[in-house]
């Protein structure tokens, strides 16, 4: 996880988190190659679209008839092919085209839209289950696209305005739609990824050089946009993960290299080793990023994977394990994505059976056990600190789920008092507003069919004498306490002064508060 800048970004600054591996000490795995396209016996090139965390992979494929649209369970191996929209009867409607998928299996994507033997277009369209589609574009004529949902059911796409411009929207699971205003200078737009936060990545196509850009829109509909590191220009984003950070790529010359943005850390290139140019295609919220390098000794674009935003790029080809080494990596745009497991989403050439052919296919870890690669970090606050950030990643050819404890009790979701706990039951946590007593001893569980794995120990610490947070203990803080204390509500979730002076935990500002800071004080020390 390399959550540390961007966290501020998401939470307005205030956030400490932990800073992990940013060097190749960090594991690289081999890789098992999965084929996941098969529809018919080895025949036929299929094509990979998205993975979730759950292991579950959406894609296209050609049965006897035609190309469909399918989603594969990682648990089963098998493939269901998507269903048309109700009310469809044209043979041709169930050619959908599956583009982005939640962690709960929900699939996003377009589907086509027939009155007879009259096509009409193409509709954003959503799949509860493979046989269960919904129309939720209900664009009429105009085209509409969904391309992203967030964990909330938040769908991100764009729908055609005439004469055929796409605008960025945003179809919310609550009902209601947003529409992402854009420039009058800029042509097209299309909404790219939503954030569980609610953040959506926007690509922009502009009338006047650099022609390609991206910004991203805030919750609070504020919109900031992805400057050009100088010397650049046609930036195109790929992906965001739920950290705020954008990759993609932007041309430099003749030469296209692979760019991370974030809120905190501005723009700037991902390493490229010995090689002359890249993109970055995929990224989870563990900071891995996936995508294609390029340079001597390998004139092709080969896939590879960036272990962090700071090392250099690994060629998947190299990684794979002696049981799939008779597999092919397609170059280029045959990586597309990655997930919190380290399951790699790419297109493969199959073993001779009885032809090679471009398949969608899953590079897993080949361990079977959960394996950390980045633990947390200690971390200190104080009472200025809006949001810790707690992260952590492990890997295995399994699907994992993570949970966290607090000395020793689980973390769960929800609000308590002030302070909000999000992702307990995911690799990277947040506690947004946290008081003393989220101080402790953090550990991340990855968990599989093979076993619970525990990552070392993380010391979240605050000096709770220092209530001023200049530093020092003295009477500066015993006047700033004083004047939380009188606040005397830790129960209204806007009332985050008051709940500073909750210094036991209770969610009550009381004289046993009082006690636990005049011992601090009277300690004048600051672990």
């Amino acid at each position: 996880m390399r959550f540390v800048q961007n966290a501020a970004a998401w939470f307005g600054g205030g956030v400490v988190g932990l800073a992990f591996a940013s060097g190749l000490a960090l594991a690289q795995p081999t890789y098992d190659v999965i084929d996941v396209g098969d529809l018919q016996n080895g025949i036929g090139t299929s094509t990979a679209r998205g993975i979730n965390n759950a292991g579950q992979v959406i894609g296209t494929a050609p049965t006897s008839t035609m190309v469909r649209g399918f989603r594969w369970e990682p648990s089963t191996g098998v493939r269901s092919l998507l269903s048309a929209i109700p009310g469809q009867t044209n043979p041709a409607a169930v050619m959908v085209s599956p583009i982005g998928i939640a962690n709960n299996g929900v699939v996003v994507g377009e589907a086509s839209i027939y009155s007879g033997d009259d096509y009409i277009a193409e509709h954003a369209t959503r799949w509860s289950d493979p046989a269960t589609a919904f129309n939720i574009g209900q664009s009429g004529t105009n085209r509409s696209m969904a391309i992203s949902i967030n964990a909330l059911g938040d769908i991100a796409g764009y729908q055609n305005v005439p004469p055929g411009f796409s605008r960025p929207k945003v179809w919310l699971a609550a009902g209601g739609v947003i529409n992402i205003p854009i420039l009058p200078s800029e042509l097209l737009a299309t909404a790219q990824r939503i954030t569980d936060d609610g953040r959506v990545l926007v690509y922009v196509n502009q009338s006047a050089s650099p022609y390609f850009k991206a910004f991203v829109r805030q919750p609070d509909g504020t919109r900031v946009d992805i400057p050009f590191i100088a010397g650049t220009d046609r930036f195109t984003p790929s992906d965001m993960n739920n950290s705020g950070q954008v990759i993609g790529y932007a041309m430099q010359g003749s030469l296209t290299k692979p760019i991370l943005w974030d809120e905190a850390g501005g723009t700037r290139m991902l390493p490229l080793g010995t090689m002359t140019e890249g993109a970055a295609l995929g990224i989870n919220d563990a900071g891995a990023i996936v995508g294609w390098v390029q340079g001597p000794g390998f004139p092709f674009l080969t896939a590879c994977v960036w272990y962090t935003p700071t090392s250099n790029p690994v060629l998947l080809s190299q990684r794979l394990t002696p049981a799939s080494s008779a597999w092919g990596i397609v170059g280029g745009d045959s990586v597309s994505d990655i997930n919190e497991s380290g399951w790699i989403l790419v297109t493969g050439l199959t073993p001779p059976k009885p032809g090679r052919f471009q398949h969608a296919a899953v590079l897993a870890p080949a361990n079977l056990c959960p394996v950390f690669s980045d633990h947390p970090d200690n971390v200190r606050f104080n009472y200025a600190t809006q949001t810790i950030f707690l992260g952590a990643a492990a890997s295995s050819n399994q699907v994992i789920t993570y949970s966290w404890k607090r000395d020793g009790q689980p973390v769960a979701d929800g609000l308590y008092g002030a302070t909000r706990v999000i992702g307990a039951a995911t690799n990277s946590v947040r506690i947004l507003n946290p008081t003393p007593a989220w101080a402790g001893e953090w550990i991340c569980y990855a968990t599989n069919a093979c076993s619970t794995v525990a990552s070392t120990p993380a010391q979240v610490t605050i000096c709770r004498a220092d209530f001023n947070n200049d530093g020092q203990v003295d009477d500066a803080d015993f006047s700033t306490f004083a004047v939380s204390y009188n606040v005397l509500d830790c129960f209204d979730p806007a009332m985050i002064q008051g709940c500073r002076a909750d210094l036991n935990g209770d969610y009550v500002v009381d004289d046993a508060d009082f006690i636990v800071f005049v011992l601090a004080y009277t300690d004048l020390v600051c672990p």
